[in-house]
């Protein structure tokens, strides 16, 4: 009875320790500094307004290399495509 209980006792707090992790990593724009939140949501906004014109993959590059000369790395073409995607 005595290891019935004792591995209860893990269970219980794998559980817990496991309700409390986050599945998957941050995804890039929710790294993003919040100084920087108000740009990105311009810049979807004037993509969902057809302002930016229609070449996506074209677009997500621009995007990723003006982010990264911004020192905000790690944003690749994918991810952008991504993110517009979600819009």
């Amino acid at each position: 009875m005595k290891k019935q209980s004792q591995s209860s006792g893990l269970l219980d707090d794998v559980r817990e320790a496991m309700a409390a992790v986050r599945h998957g990593s941050k995804k890039w724009h929710e790294k993003v500094a919040d100084e920087h939140q108000a740009e990105l949501a311009a810049l979807r906004a004037a993509w969902l307004a057809g302002e930016l014109g229609t070449r996506k993959k074209t677009l997500a590059r621009n995007i990723s290399a003006r982010l990264n000369e911004r020192g905000i790395s790690d944003v690749g073409e994918q991810g952008v495509i991504a993110w517009l995607n979600d819009a």
